[in-house]
């Protein structure tokens, strides 16, 4: 299995240190070997990143995905990895969380699957690394979120609306992949829907398929009812986004004492996230599936966040932040473009922020 000095020796030539800044900032981990997951793959969580054709993006002043830097380092960080893949087959998994494209904020054509197209089409590069094998690309399991809910539905995508990924030894612990945006909708679900929807889970990764969903309108209306300023309401609602995700650099994990870090950037909605995590994996482990970490995007804010499940487990949710928008490290830092990634290996969960290009 790929450990992490492995994976940040293929990447540290993207992002060299530069005048006594690391390239690479580790922002939140959390080591136990008590949790016992699944240990045949390394995996890497690249979190949303908000596609959006440049027609449709010029609409959205505080909102978009720079092409240039952000998208450059975008590329060679994906091109890294496909190539990590190709020299050591069958150690690395990909996994885009959602959220890839902005498909409600798209006015490029006349149908969801023609707008996903235009997208697509003006980010051909991106879209081609994650989707192709290796050595040409990653090949990601991509996760549908609530703004690109659409590549779930169709045949050409398919889309994943979760993973569990099973413990590889008796006893240990399960992964739950998941967008992140059904625990803004379990926030507002009476006990036996969420009791519904751990079945529905359940049962679909017993029988193979990943598509479990959530059809109530208002509900989904409802997760999803805050606009930021300057945006335009499309769809069934957009998501609120903080102007800055604030983020804390751990500059030595040696001097922290412990192998446990836990890091809540942008605290608003930390609680809440686990709370609801804790209660799925609650729900799950009565169906067999003993979930002792939740992998997810969606809100925009990197952080670890751990605590007791409900049952006396020790779980660990990891919001994997953004490739997207911006960010900073304390208040009075300057502004960075957001690049974070969650990876996996070895009981050994961080979030990374990758570069330190500054918004200009």
């Amino acid at each position: 299995m790929i450990n992490h000095d492995e994976l940040l020796a293929s990447l540290r030539p993207l992002f060299p240190d530069t005048a006594g800044v690391p390239g690479i900032k580790l922002i939140g981990r959390y080591r136990d070997a008590g949790l016992n997951l699944a240990s045949r793959w390394t995996l890497v969580f690249l979190p949303d990143m908000h596609l959006l054709a440049d027609v449709d993006a010029s609409t959205y002043p505080k909102y978009h995905f720079s092409r240039n830097p952000q998208g450059a380092n975008l590329e060679t960080t994906l091109r890294a990895l496909a190539n990590l893949r190709a020299q050591r087959p069958g150690e690395l998994l990909v996994y885009q969380l959602g959220d890839l494209f902005d498909v409600w904020r798209s006015r490029t054509g006349a149908t969801e699957k023609l707008k996903t197209d235009t997208i697509a089409g003006s980010y051909s590069t991106v879209v081609d690394l994650l989707r192709s094998s290796p050595p040409l690309g990653v090949k990601a399991r991509l996760l549908a979120g609530n703004h690109d809910y659409v590549i779930h539905q169709l045949p050409d995508w398919q889309a994943l609306r979760f993973e569990l990924i099973s413990a590889s030894a008796p006893g240990g612990g399960d992964v739950l992949v998941v967008h992140g945006d059904a625990f803004d909708w379990a926030e507002q679900a009476a006990p036996d829907e969420l009791q519904a929807w751990a079945v529905q889970l359940a049962s679909q990764h017993d029988g193979g398929t990943h598509q479990f969903d959530i059809t109530d309108q208002a509900a989904a209306t409802a997760a999803n009812q805050k606009v930021s300023a300057a945006d335009e309401m499309i769809g069934l609602g957009l998501t609120q986004y903080q102007d800055h995700g604030l983020l804390g650099a751990i500059a030595d994990i040696a001097a922290i004492g412990a192998d446990l870090a836990g890091i809540n950037i942008g605290v608003d909605g930390s609680t809440r996230f686990f709370r609801q995590a804790a209660t799925a994996a609650r729900l799950l482990k009565e169906h067999g599936h003993d979930v002792r970490v939740v992998v997810i995007g969606h809100t925009h804010s990197a952080r670890m966040v751990y605590g007791n499940r409900g049952d006396g487990q020790r779980m660990v949710l990891m919001d994997c932040g953004a490739w997207f928008g911006k960010c900073k490290f304390g208040p009075t830092g300057p502004d960075l473009w957001a690049q974070q990634i969650g990876v996996l290996a070895d009981n050994d969960l961080r979030i990374y922020q990758l570069g330190h290009p500054l918004v200009g």
